[in-house]
Order: structure tokens, then C-alpha cells, then sequence
């Protein structure tokens, strides 16, 4: 299981509300996808700073974010985010993004079979 800390590729201007430590992420590969996948404890929990922590971790900050997971396609710039559900019938939830690079929000109206 490959583990990738982004914490020196936060953006300077986000607060460390991961008090200082890195953020884990596994990166996964499901037939033709690939993308990260998080524990949502490991995120900051306010909704723009995780905006902001998981684009700064696939490499989208950019339009043309050649370095990143995905390159320069939105297709490949995909993100799973984990979490234990409070319904006692359901084991784990999953959220999905799709990051679009140079884009400041991630799709969450997307799915992805593959990483699933």
C-alpha cells in the first residue's frame, strides 16, 4: 500500500488545521482509473480547507498540471473519501470527486465503478 504525505504541497495560505502533520492517502489504481483515496478523519474538516488539501495533493492547482496524478486530464483526477457511516447497517461511506485541473472546487457529482 503506497502512502504519499502532501503536507509540503499545501498551499501556503491554508491554515494547518492537520495540526502539522501529513495527510495520508492511499493511491489506487481500478481498471482504467486511478486517484487518491482518503480517511476522512485525516482531513481538515472545514470543507474549503479539504477542497484545498485534495487538490493540492492530486497536483490540479494548476490548468496545466503536467506533475499531477492525473496530467491534464480531468478524467484521470479522481478522489475517494472514506469514512465509518453513523448508520448501523452500513460498514463505510465513500464520497467521490473528480478534480478538474485549474479548477478551486471538486465535482462531487461524479461516481467512479472502477475505483469503487
Amino acid at each position: 500500500m503506497a502512502i504519499k504525505s502532501i503536507e509540503s504541497g499545501l498551499p501556503a495560505a491554508l491554515p494547518r488545521t492537520v495540526n502539522g502533520k501529513a495527510v495520508r492517502c492511499v493511491v489506487m489504481r481500478g481498471g482504467t482509473s486511478r486517484g487518491l483515496v482518503f480517511d476522512a478523519r485525516d482531513l481538515p474538516a472545514d470543507s474549503k480547507d479539504r477542497e484545498r488539501a485534495i487538490i493540492a495533493a492530486i497536483g490540479a492547482e494548476g490548468a496545466r498540471p503536467v506533475d499531477g496524478l492525473g496530467g491534464e486530464d480531468p478524467l484521470l483526477c479522481k478522489v475517494a473519501i472514506v469514512d465509518e457511516s453513523d448508520n448501523p447497517e452500513i460498514d463505510i461511506e465513500c464520497e467521490f470527486a473528480n478534480i478538474v485541473p485549474g479548477c478551486d472546487k471538486p465535482n462531487y457529482g461524479t461516481n467512479c465503478g472502477n475505483l469503487l
